[in-house]
């Protein structure tokens, strides 16, 4: 068959079977996925027998992104750092993680509106890579912040040569 999985046409085949399943104590579909990029063929599990084989994969490929999501607030935004002890600590970190994660795509959407030039680096063994990760996204925002501060710095630096000036040419005519 073929489907549109992770925003990709891919042929693929496939295998239904029925069974039992113990620990869930009723009938389970099992969907056998041979891809044609991987050796060994991938195995989904689906309590409800009513969802067709398209549903599964379907609902499979979208719970990816959330997958990914996850992995990012942990290995990137701290999501597994946390050293609280009480619960509203727990719960509040979670939703500013959360929130974190959410400012700083939606900053990075925004920057890619704009037509930046160079939205993030492509590595060298990754060139049709379609969207930016997580990571490419805190790189970004860094680079941004170290602009602005030496920006800062520059017009601070004006500004006192600017003060500067006009000292000097105070007391050239006090003198």
């Amino acid at each position: 068959m073929t489907l549109k999985l992770h925003g990709k046409k891919r042929r693929i085949q496939v295998k239904r079977v029925d069974a039992v399943w113990k620990p869930a104590g009723q009938m389970i579909q099992v969907v056998i996925v041979y891809y044609s990029h991987q050796k060994k063929p991938a195995f989904f599990f689906c309590t409800d027998l009513s969802f067709s084989v398209k549903d599964i994969l379907t609902r499979v490929a979208a719970r990816w992104s959330l997958k990914n999501i996850f992995k990012d607030l942990k290995e990137h935004l701290g999501w597994s750092h946390w050293q609280c002890r009480v619960e509203k600590a727990v719960s509040r970190s979670a939703t500013l993680t959360c929130c974190a994660a959410s400012l700083l795509t939606l900053w990075s959407l925004g920057q890619a509106s704009q037509k930046q030039p160079e939205l993030w680096d492509p590595l060298p063994w990754y060139t049709q890579k379609a969207t930016p990760s997580m990571r490419d996204m805190i790189e970004q925002l860094r680079a941004r912040i170290l602009d602005q501060s030496f920006y800062a710095v520059n017009h601070y630096c004006r500004i006192m040569a600017e003060k500067e000036r006009v000292i000097r040419s105070l007391f050239r005519l006090a003198a």
